[in-house]
C-alpha cells in the first residue's frame, strides 16, 4: 500500500516538470557561461533544477519510509523474540517449581513413613556400644585389662571395685535392673568424670580408648551374664 502510494506520487511530480530536451533554468557554470542540466545535477553534485529537486526529495522521502518500515519490522521481530523467551523462561520456572515441590513431597513421605522392624533393628545395632574383647575382659576369669589412660592412682579405688565385681560375678549379675549393673554404672560414670578432668594430661587417642573401655564395661554389666563362661570358672 505504502509503496504504491510513493510510486504514484513520484510519477505525478515527475509528470508536472519539463520533459527531457525542454527548456530548463540555466545554472552558473564553473566558468564564465551557464549550462543546462535537464535533471538538475551538476558535475559537483548539488541540485540544479526544480525537477531534479523534486525527484531528489521524493527519493529521500521514499528511502526514509523504507528505512522506517525496515526498522519497524526489526523492532517487531525483536519484541516477538523477547516475548517468546519470556514465555519459555516462565514455563521453565513453573516446571522447576513443581518438580521441587514433588521431590519435597516424596522426601517428606519417605521421612514420615513408619520404620520397618529391620530398619529399627539396624538403628539399634548401630547405636549399641561395642562389647569388650576377650583381651579386655575375660568372661571366664573376670579379669579386666585397663587402658593406659585409666592406670593412674586417681582411678585405683574404682579399678579395684570393678575388678572385684567382675571376678565374683554370678549368673544373676547382669541386666539393667541388677545391683551389679548399678554398681558398675555408678563407678564407670565416676571414672569418666575423672578422665574428663585430666583430658589435657593424656593424648586424644588415650582419652578415646579410656572412654570406650568404660562404656564397654557398663554395656557388659547391663547384658546377661555368660552362663557358659561362668560355669567354666566354677
Amino acid at each position: 500500500m505504502k509503496t504504491n502510494w510513493i510510486t504514484t506520487a513520484a510519477l505525478a511530480v515527475f509528470a508536472s516538470y519539463p520533459a527531457w530536451g525542454e527548456d530548463v533554468t540555466p545554472i552558473p557554470s564553473p566558468g564564465n557561461g551557464t549550462i543546462d542540466v535537464p535533471f538538475g545535477m551538476t558535475d559537483g553534485g548539488p541540485v540544479a533544477t526544480d525537477a531534479g529537486s523534486g525527484l531528489y526529495g521524493m527519493g529521500k522521502f521514499a528511502r526514509g519510509v523504507g528505512e522506517y518500515n525496515l526498522n519497524t519490522a526489526r523492532a517487531i521481530r525483536e519484541i516477538e523474540e523477547a516475548r517468546a523467551r519470556n514465555i519459555q523462561n516462565h514455563k521453565l520456572a513453573v516446571e522447576t517449581w513443581y518438580d521441587l515441590k514433588r521431590q519435597n513431597k516424596e522426601f517428606r513421605a519417605d521421612e514420615l513413613a513408619p520404620l520397618t522392624t529391620e530398619q529399627l533393628t539396624r538403628i539399634i545395632e548401630a547405636r549399641r556400644p561395642e562389647r569388650l574383647t576377650i583381651a579386655q575382659y575375660s568372661p571366664v576369669t573376670g579379669k579386666l585389662s585397663w587402658p593406659a589412660a585409666l592406670l593412674g592412682s586417681a582411678f585405683a579405688s574404682d579399678r579395684e571395685a570393678l575388678e572385684h565385681g567382675f571376678a565374683t560375678r554370678t549368673s544373676r549379675d547382669g541386666g539393667p535392673d541388677s545391683t551389679f549393673y548399678m554398681m558398675v554404672r555408678d563407678t564407670t560414670d565416676r571414672m569418666l568424670e575423672k578422665l574428663r578432668d585430666r583430658i589435657d594430661q593424656v593424648s586424644p587417642n588415650e582419652f578415646m580408648a579410656g572412654k570406650k573401655f568404660l562404656v564397654g564395661l557398663k554395656y557388659e554389666a547391663g547384658s546377661p551374664a555368660n552362663a557358659t563362661a561362668l560355669a567354666m570358672a566354677d
